[in-house]
């Protein structure tokens, strides 16, 4: 269990961690865990990283983390900086909770297929559309939807307004991370490798309704947790 004594020394490891960053710790009123919230000096509003800990054994766990969260606040990307908008990424990372919500008791039933509709079915916004077509040489399906031309171009290369659409592809197959979120622009080589195809009628939608089912129920614990 946490307490207030060993906080200061948890403190203290963030802190010598992420070297000056904003940081709030919230101890919950069960007193069996302390939440620890880094925030963007900047924009302290925002947060950048957050880490649960869970018993005093999970210090090591922790910081782990907070390693790990530290490298990947030192860079982001250009094509985060300069092409995605802040709601394309805050879309993606949406659909990466959701995949997260899928169990591991799944297996070769679960086709790209199925879990793009699931998918689909949970972010429930009505400018993404599910797409089946070829990735290459493979039967596949993803989301995509349209950014207005307006809000295209970010960076420099105003060209890309003649390059509205955006792949939100949930099951990348060969790669990894198996969420991508892909601008398509022909400076992107491999995107001209998604080519739509006809509709498939081979869809189980028993698969795609518990699938989306599992993602709704663990998006509600994970809401319930954070209240």
């Amino acid at each position: 269990m946490t307490t207030d004594d060993n906080q200061p020394d948890i403190m203290s490891t963030v802190r010598a961690l992420l070297d000056g960053e904003h940081i709030e710790c919230r101890e919950y009123p069960r007193r069996d865990f302390v939440a620890i919230r880094v925030v963007e000096r900047e924009a302290p509003g925002r947060m950048r990283a957050a880490a649960v800990l869970v018993n005093d054994y999970s210090l090591d766990l922790l910081i782990d983390y907070l390693q790990q969260a530290r490298h990947r606040m030192r860079m982001t990307p250009y094509v985060q900086r300069e092409i995605f908008r802040p709601q394309d990424v805050r879309l993606f990372k949406r659909a990466e909770s959701a995949v997260a919500g899928v169990g591991a008791q799944w297996g070769n039933e679960l086709r790209c297929h199925e879990l793009t509709r699931a998918v689909h079915r949970f972010l429930d916004d009505t400018g993404l559309e599910v797409v089946d077509g070829r990735l290459g040489p493979v039967e596949h399906s993803w989301l995509e939807y349209m950014v207005p031309i307006d809000d295209t171009a970010r960076g420099s290369y105003p060209s890309y307004q003649h390059f509205r659409r955006v792949i939100l592809d949930v099951y990348a197959p060969g790669r990894i991370p198996q969420v991508q979120m892909i601008h398509r622009s022909p400076a992107v080589v491999s995107v001209g490798a998604y080519v739509p195809t006809e509709r498939r009628t081979d869809i189980n939608e028993r698969i795609v309704t518990l699938v989306h089912a599992e993602i709704k129920r663990a998006a509600e614990r994970t809401k319930d947790a954070a209240q």
